[in-house]
C-alpha cells in the first residue's frame, strides 16, 4: 500500500503550560530511515544515557526497515512475496508476524480498505505516477487480480504465512512507520527515559511529557480555510494520511498516492484525516482507513470499532465545499488557541 504524505507541518514541542522554573532543552537527534527522516527528542533526560537510547532506537528502525521494506529484495518482506503461488507457508519472525496478523485483522474490520497485500498494485501506481500515466486496463487488471488480503493465509500454531496467489506482492508501507514507533519508543524507555518524542517524516509519536509541562503539543493539518489546530496530548500517537503533497494528475484527474482497493488507482477524493491513538501501528493503520472510508462513514466506523481512538477527517466535495466529521473525544484534546499578541 503506498503510503500517504509525511506532513512537514505535523510538528511537536514542549506544551507550554505554566513556566517552569529552568525549562529543559530537548536533546535531539536525526537520521534518516524508511525513505523519511525520523528526529527523535528527549528533554530533561541525562545526555549520554538518552545518546545510548537513540542510538539503539535508530538501530532497532534500521533492522525493522531491513525486515519490512518492499524496496529490498533481500527484505524478509520480499522474501516471503518471492513465495507467492508456490503453495508453500513459510515460517516468519516475530516483527514479520505482528505486522501481518495486525494487517490482516484491520483487512476484515475494513472490508479490505487496508490490505497488505496490493503490493502489485502499488508498484503499478509507483510507475503511472512518474510516467503521468494511467495503467493499461489488461495491466491493471493482472495487478487486480494478483491481489487480495484473503489470499494471505497465517497459520499460528507454526507462525507461518502462506501467499496463495501467483503474482502476489506484499507492501506493508501503510503499517511499517508506526509499528517501528512502538518498538522505537521502548527501546528508549528501556533506558529509563520516560519523556521522549519521536517523528518520522511527520508522524509523531511521544511518551511522557516534558518535565515541568502537561503535554506535548502536536500540530495537526487545518481543515483548509481555518486555523491550524493544536492538539496537547502524551503517550500518543498522531498519524496523518491525506493528499496534501503526494498527488498526481493524469488526463484532468486528481489521484492520491493512497490505492483504493475498489479501483486499483490512488484515490480521488481530496482530503486527509488525522488519528490520534495510544500506539504508531493503529494510528497509521487507521488514517489509512479513514482516508478512504471519508468523513460520513469513517467516523461512526471508528466510533464503533475504536472507541479509544480519536480522529478527525476532512474532504473536499466537487463543488469545493468542505466535509469534515470527528470523533466526540477529538475536541477535547485540542490546546486552546493562543493568545493574541
Amino acid at each position: 500500500m503506498l503510503r500517504r504524505s509525511f506532513l512537514a507541518s505535523l510538528t511537536a514541542i514542549p506544551a507550554a503550560a505554566a513556566p517552569a522554573p529552568s525549562p529543559a532543552q530537548p536533546l535531539s537527534w536525526q537520521e534518516p530511515h524508511m525513505g523519511t527522516l525520523w528526529t527523535i527528542e528527549t528533554p530533561g533526560a541525562d545526555p549520554i544515557i538518552a545518546a545510548k537510547a537513540a542510538k539503539a532506537a535508530f538501530a532497532r528502525i534500521a533492522a525493522l526497515n531491513t525486515c519490512l521494506s518492499d524496496y529490498l529484495p533481500d527484505s524478509e518482506l520480499s522474501r516471503l512475496s518471492a513465495s507467492a503461488g508456490l503453495n508453500k507457508p513459510v515460517p516468519v519472525s516475530s516483527d514479520l508476524w505482528t505486522i501481518l496478523s495486525k494487517a490482516q485483522l484491520a483487512a476484515a474490520s475494513s472490508n479490505g480498505l487496508f490490505d497488505i497485500t496490493l503490493g502489485p498494485l502499488t508498484a503499478l501506481w509507483r510507475r503511472s505516477r512518474r510516467q503521468q500515466k494511467l495503467p493499461d486496463a489488461t495491466v491493471l487488471a493482472k495487478a487486480r487480480a494478483a491481489s487480495g488480503w484473503q489470499f494471505l493465509s497465517l497459520n499460528p500454531d507454526n507462525q507461518s504465512a502462506l501467499l496463495r496467489q501467483p503474482g502476489m506482492r506484499l507492501d506493508a508501507g501503510g503499517i511499517a512507520k508506526g509499528y517501528a514507533q512502538d518498538e522505537a519508543l521502548k527501546v528508549i524507555a528501556s533506558h529509563g527515559i520516560s519523556s521522549a518524542m519521536i517523528n518520522a517524516g511527520g508522524e509523531v509519536g511521544v511518551s511522557g511529557p516534558p518535565p515541568g509541562r502537561p503535554a506535548w503539543l502536536v500540530q495537526l493539518q487545518p481543515v483548509p480555510g481555518s486555523p491550524t489546530p493544536v492538539a496537547a496530548v502524551k503517550s500518543s500517537f498522531v498519524a496523518t494520511s491525506g493528499d496534501l503533497h503526494q498527488f498526481v494528475e493524469i488526463d484532468g484527474r486528481r489521484f492520491s498516492h493512497i490505492i483504493n482497493p475498489a479501483t486499483g488507482l490512488g484515490m480521488e477524493r481530496p482530503g486527509h484525516a488525522v488519528v490520534i491513538a495510544p500506539n504508531g501501528l493503529s494510528a497509521d493503520v487507521l488514517a489509512t482507513i479513514l482516508c478512504l472510508m471519508g468523513p460520513s462513514k469513517g467516523i461512526p466506523w471508528l466510533t464503533k470499532n475504536h472507541p479509544d481512538i480519536e480522529a478527525r477527517i476532512s474532504m473536499t466535495n466537487p463543488d469545493g465545499t468542505t466535509e469534515t466529521n470527528a470523533s466526540p473525544g477529538f475536541p477535547a484534546l485540542l490546546a486552546p488557541p493562543a493568545p493574541a499578541k
